[in-house]
This record gives C-alpha cells, sequence and structure tokens, in this order.
C-alpha cells in the first residue's frame, strides 16, 4: 500500500494490482448452501434393485378373488354352480338329497357377505337351520375368503328330484379311499380334524379313480 500525500490536499490511499486481485478471489468465493440457509441440501434416494429379491409375488386365489370376482360372478354363477357341485360336501349326503342351493346374492358393489338360500323339502329346513353356521363356514373354505355370510331357507317340494337329480351322486369316502396308495392312507391318517381327513380322502381319491378310468377306456380303445 502507498499512501501519497500533497500540501494543502487531503491524503488519498492507493492499492497495489496484487490487493485488489485477492479481494476479487474473495468476493467471488461461494458461501456454502449450509452456512446460506442453515440447512443442509438434501441428497436424492437411488432405487437399488435387489435381483435375488422377486418383484411379482404370488398371491393366493383366496385373496385375489374379493377383488376380481364381483359381476363376472353375478353375471355367470361362478360361486352357486361351485357349491351346486360340491353340495353333497357342505351338508353331507343326507341333507344333500333333500335340498339344493338356489341363489346367491351379494350386497351392491361386494363380493363378500353375501346371503346364500336354500331350497329344502319338508320339516329339513328346521334341522339344516341348526347347523347353517357350520355350512357358512364349509362354503367359505371351499373359496378362500368369506364369500358366504348369511344362509336363508325356503320349504318346498323339490320336483326335479323326481326325474333328474341336480347334484350328481357322488362315490362314498370309503369307496375313494381305496383307491388312495397305503403311502397316502397312512399320511392322512395323521391329520387330526376328521372334516379336513375326509376332504383329503374324496380328494386325492377322486383324483386317482379319475386316473384309473382314463387308464382304463385308453387300454380299452387300443
Amino acid at each position: 500500500m502507498t499512501v501519497v500525500m500533497d500540501k494543502g490536499k487531503s491524503s488519498s490511499v492507493t492499492t497495489s494490482g496484487t490487493e485488489e486481485k485477492s479481494k476479487a478471489a474473495l468476493s467471488k468465493k461461494k458461501i456454502p448452501a449450509k452456512k446460506r440457509s442453515g440447512k443442509v441440501a438434501k441428497k436424492s434416494k437411488k432405487l437399488v434393485i435387489d435381483p435375488n429379491k422377486r418383484l411379482c409375488r404370488i398371491s393366493s386365489v383366496g385373496q385375489l378373488l374379493p377383488h376380481v370376482g364381483g359381476p363376472i360372478f353375478r353375471r355367470f354363477g361362478f360361486l352357486h354352480s361351485t357349491i351346486i357341485s360340491r353340495w353333497p360336501l357342505v351338508v353331507g349326503e343326507k341333507y344333500a338329497k333333500l335340498s339344493v342351493p338356489e341363489s346367491i346374492r351379494f350386497p351392491y358393489g361386494q363380493t363378500t357377505g353375501g346371503t346364500l338360500t336354500i331350497a329344502a323339502e319338508g320339516g329339513i329346513v328346521t334341522l339344516m337351520q341348526h347347523i347353517t353356521p357350520a355350512i357358512i363356514e364349509r362354503v367359505n373354505r371351499f373359496f378362500g375368503y368369506a364369500a358366504i355370510g348369511k344362509v336363508s331357507f325356503r320349504q318346498g317340494r323339490l320336483h326335479h328330484r323326481d326325474k333328474t337329480p341336480l347334484v350328481k351322486a357322488l362315490p362314498k369316502t370309503e369307496q375313494l379311499q381305496n383307491y388312495l396308495s397305503e403311502e397316502d392312507q397312512e399320511m392322512i391318517q395323521h391329520v387330526r380334524h376328521p372334516d379336513l381327513r375326509e376332504s383329503l380322502i374324496r380328494l386325492g381319491g377322486g383324483i386317482a379313480k379319475e386316473m384309473d378310468e382314463k387308464q382304463d377306456k385308453g387300454s380299452g380303445q387300443k
């Protein structure tokens, strides 16, 4: 820095070129974001996909039915036809001979908590009213979700049973059990729940019976 003083004039200060450059450099320095705003700038997070994890997970049918059933079920009677085909398993062979599921009605816009209407002959209605909770439980077990919440009965004579039965007579559980292998029979005997054990016997025995019948037909054609 150089100070020049003249007589009769005020003093003046002159800075050298080097000092001016240093001041300009300091003024151009950027203030960090933290000091400027008092907040730390957030860094954007990148989405990292683990190739070992499956993006599409398998959902059970029971989880999907309440969401996708809707008008398709009501229009084509999928639930109704399913109950008809399994009616002897739902109420037992004794009640299945004297009753028939007539219809299923759901609240508007819903596919849960439906009302199952059963037509039954004579005093069988009174007897079936006592097993209503079991009917609801078994029907919902077939579908895997709470499709039915209420059962109503209509008393009347089932004229169609005088000619052709609506539900084809199913073989007895003991007959279907004979189609199972000894190993399968031994495994099923360890199941404690009687209804579940009977369902497994009927399911496995029915499949084995159907396969045997197909093999017999194939060998007969040859």
